[in-house]
């Protein structure tokens, strides 16, 4: 994950703010205890949260941000082959 946001930086997908976004949500999850297993996964209302505290902002704010950056991570991996120049273990 930090190969991937290193190159979206590097590359102009993705700004800095998106990328502290995006590792402010995964330290999050990591610190806050997991009641449950849930489809919200990175994106549970704790989390959201959380980090919308964190950074002054509502949690569904956070949700939005998040899911356009990462639609932006995904077609940019897409179009620039990125993902393709890696090795997935069968």
């Amino acid at each position: 994950l930090a190969e991937l946001l290193d190159w979206a930086e590097s590359a102009g997908v993705l700004p800095g703010d998106e990328i502290e976004l995006l590792i402010a949500l995964l330290k999050a999850s990591h610190r806050l205890p997991s009641r449950r297993v849930t489809s919200s996964g990175l994106l549970s209302a704790d989390v959201s949260r959380a980090v919308g505290e964190q950074l002054g902002i509502s949690a569904s704010t956070v949700r939005r941000r998040v899911s356009r950056t990462l639609q932006t991570l995904r077609s940019a991996t897409r179009t620039s082959g990125y993902l393709s120049d890696l090795e997935f273990a069968a």
